[in-house]
Order: C-alpha cells, then structure tokens, then sequence
C-alpha cells in the first residue's frame, strides 16, 4: 500500500477489490474477536461511496486484537 499503513482489511479497501474484501472478512475477522466487526461497516461505506478509499491513519492495537484505522473516499473520483 503506498501509504504505509499496514493492514491487510484497509490493503483490500484501497486496491478497491469488494470481493477479496468480503472474503477476508468472512475467511478471518473472527481470529481478531468482536473488535473487528466492523470490517463490515467498511464494506457498506466503501459501497455507498463508490470512490477510492485512501487511508488515513492505521494504528495497530496488539491488547485488543485490532486497530484503529481512518480513511477517506476521493468522491471526485468516483468508479
């Protein structure tokens, strides 16, 4: 990703992949507990949108199995 933030579920966002997107939510967020539901609320955002995600800020949180992450849609560049 060129933003460096790591994390596998914001990669998937900003390759704009919905597919592989879904399936690493349903494949593993549950590895990472309740914490990582909201993937979901990712996925229903990315489709309103209908623009590039871009990452913001990723920061991994190891105590809770998550992170906290934040992004944008460049709305002037919708798919």
């Amino acid at each position: 990703m060129t933003s460096g933030i790591s994390s596998p579920s914001l990669e998937r966002l900003v390759a704009g992949d919905a597919e592989a997107l879904l399936r690493h939510a349903e494949e593993h967020v549950h590895e990472a507990g309740n914490g990582a539901e909201e993937i979901r609320t990712w996925l229903v955002a990315d489709g309103a949108a209908g623009a590039p995600f871009r990452p913001l800020y990723y920061k991994a949180v190891a105590g809770w199995y998550t992170g906290i992450g934040l992004g944008t849609w460049d709305m002037d560049a919708a798919r």
